[in-house]
């Protein structure tokens, strides 16, 4: 009987059929989209099959909600402040009004030429740090585990370069590997486990 398969097993079977894909393309490492091109109709499809088996459907309504309302909020005045503290420098409101659309590297070109500072490395690491830090958070709440390693980076760099554009999401979708989809589904049976006894 499929539930007494690992979950890994099944959820690998789901995704080779909902995907087309060899089964030995599917690992723990493997990135849904970008490995084995899952787009937004495929994770309805594998979150329909995991509630047929284990009765466990994926957030996908929740992370949809998550993307749009993050799209864009890049937290300027909180990032010019901490610049400010950092820099010894002032940023106005007509100045911050002139970096609300664009991507942290962007607009930390602009406070450097504006105020004739020279923002190192390990600063402009931590400023993107701070644009994304709340979204991968609400992100690693929602997946039930904390996004980090290789994926927070992508995530972190994305932002900075691109700020919250269509390479910012394809960083993103990096965090939805075989892997997490096996852990969050290994905990919401645990969780169903406990309420039941």
């Amino acid at each position: 009987m499929s539930e007494k398969k690992p979950v890994f097993d099944v959820v690998r079977d789901i995704v080779v059929d909902a995907l087309g894909v060899d089964p030995e393309e599917v690992t723990r490492e493997s990135r849904l989209v970008a490995d084995l091109g899952a787009e937004s109709i495929d994770f309805l499809d594998i979150s329909f099959r995991l509630e047929e088996v284990y009765d466990v459907s994926l957030p996908t309504r929740a992370w949809t909600e998550l993307f749009s309302q993050t799209t864009g909020q890049l937290p300027v005045p909180e990032l010019a402040k901490v610049v400010a503290e950092d820099y010894g420098v002032a940023i106005g409101a007509e100045e911050l009004a002139a970096y609300s659309e664009k991507p942290i590297a962007a607009i930390l070109a602009e406070i450097e030429r504006r105020h004739g500072i020279a923002i190192d490395a390990a600063h402009r690491r931590r400023y993107a740090e701070l644009g994304t830090h709340d979204l991968l958070d609400r992100l690693g709440q929602v997946l039930l585990g904390p996004i980090d390693g290789p994926a927070k980076d992508a995530i972190v760099e994305a932002a900075m370069q691109s700020g919250f554009d269509e390479s910012f999401w394809r960083a993103m979708s990096t965090v939805f590997t075989i892997g997490r989809l096996v852990h969050f589904v290994e905990q919401r049976l645990a969780a169903a486990e406990e309420r039941a006894a």
